[in-house]
């Protein structure tokens, strides 16, 4: 494992920081309007800033939904595989369920 310097945290946490601004705007009635502007201005950084992580606001909300997708596939394959056919298919769907409960957030 490697060290990370201050410089790549602080990278990596403004990224998140985007994100996270990002998530909050899409989460609104008119999210498909938002622009990167609008992001830069959320996350309270330029809008060049936001260009050296991101190229587009597409990728943004392409992340994001990476991020999302990553989350429930993490959380369904911790599922036990050994149970019944019918158990673990009635599993994965109460995980699914329960995971896009709990993060919506995301459901835009």
């Amino acid at each position: 494992m490697t060290l990370q310097t201050r410089k790549e945290r602080e990278f990596r946490r403004r990224e998140q920081d985007i994100l996270n601004a990002a998530l909050a705007l899409f989460n609104r009635d008119d999210w498909q309007s938002v622009t990167v502007e609008q992001i830069a201005r959320e996350a309270e950084i330029g809008k060049g800033t936001v260009y050296k992580h991101f190229d587009s606001k597409d990728e943004i909300y392409a992340r994001l939904t990476l991020d999302f997708l990553q989350g429930l596939h993490d959380r369904v394959g911790r599922l036990d595989t050994a149970l019944p056919v019918f158990e673990y298919l009635r599993a994965v769907i109460r995980e699914i369920w329960d995971y896009h409960m709990e993060r919506r957030d995301y459901r835009r």
